[in-house]
């Protein structure tokens, strides 16, 4: 089935608590952390508008703090529209929440606070579930097997669907409305698969593009490292309003936000400094995450850690 991606609407589920990387997602959603300077929120957008959706729903808890989005030059000529929740409700519910807008004829959902390096073009000439494979990841594997371009299988581990992107047709929304008691709040595999006995509904495509699952702290700092060799091709980020002493040993892999101040002598190495952070001479940086208006004292030695 060919899919019109003017009448494709790419839902961006950005509402997650992100308890794995507490205390750092207790201030500040862990889809707007950045990555080599960029919230990682705009890394989906980014691969969707490549695969020429235009149309966005992000789904989140604050919804002041994603309004930027709507500035961003990169995004004029695409419409974002911003759904605000009290909490996180499960993909199932939200699923329906977002789509009762029947001005499309499909829905790709992905997660906020994943890295997708692309998005295949054929993705969008499918039909109505995709399954994506994680390469790094593999304990959030969702997979399908498919014959004739058709899933007839799916091959999954538990809380798989939690981390994966989806495209449904309107009529396979209705089937998960209409079929509540198989579709659990927090899941919705085991749906697919009544789905996939009781009628042909969905249709599907694996592929193994590029996607970084982000939970931990350790995967935070392998997505950073990969943005910057792989998309930024950059050795670090450092913004232009951060000064740097000209002693002082960053990299690789390290990103350092706006008008932070790096002391002499210090070390930093695949780690996340974000805005207006103080590092004082002599201090070590390891595989760890700044937040913002923190001072690192002199010859610290800070590795794993995550610092509020």
């Amino acid at each position: 089935m060919q899919i019109k991606k003017s009448q494709t609407l790419g839902i961006v589920l950005a509402a997650g608590s992100g308890t794995r990387l507490h205390p750092l997602t207790k201030s500040i959603s862990k889809a707007l952390i950045p990555i080599a300077g960029i919230p990682i929120i705009e890394y989906s957008l980014s691969a969707l508008t490549k695969i020429g959706i235009k149309n966005f729903n992000i789904v989140c808890q604050k919804s002041k703090d994603f309004e930027y989005l709507l500035n961003l030059k990169k995004f004029q000529n695409h419409n974002i529209k911003i759904t605000s929740i009290k909490k996180p409700i499960g993909i199932r519910k939200t699923i329906l929440l977002v789509t009762k807008n029947k001005n499309f004829k499909h829905y790709l959902i992905c997660h906020a606070d994943n890295v997708y390096s692309s998005f295949p073009k054929k993705l969008l000439q499918v039909s109505t579930f995709a399954g994506l494979t994680f390469e790094k990841f593999q304990k959030n594997n969702i997979n399908a097997r498919i014959q004739n371009g058709k899933v007839i299988d799916f091959l999954t581990k538990p809380n798989a669907t939690i981390s994966g992107v989806y495209v449904f047709s309107r009529e396979a929304i209705m089937y998960i409305k209409s079929n509540n008691k198989i579709f659990d709040s927090w899941g919705i595999t085991s749906g697919l698969q009544q789905a996939l006995v009781d009628k042909n509904v969905i249709a599907g495509l694996r592929f193994t593009k590029k996607v970084i699952n982000i939970n931990t702290l350790q995967d935070l700092i392998y997505a950073n490292s990969y943005v910057l060799k792989n998309i930024t091709k950059q050795k670090n980020f450092i913004d232009s309003n951060s000064k740097i002493d000209v002693n002082a040993k960053i990299g690789p892999n390290v990103s350092i936000g706006k008008n932070s101040v790096i002391n002499s002598q210090t070390s930093i190495s695949n780690s996340i400094i974000m805005n207006d952070v103080i590092v004082e001479r002599g201090a070590s940086i390891k595989n760890s995450v700044i937040y913002n208006k923190n001072i690192v004292t002199q010859n610290s030695n800070i590795i794993n850690q995550i610092i509020i």
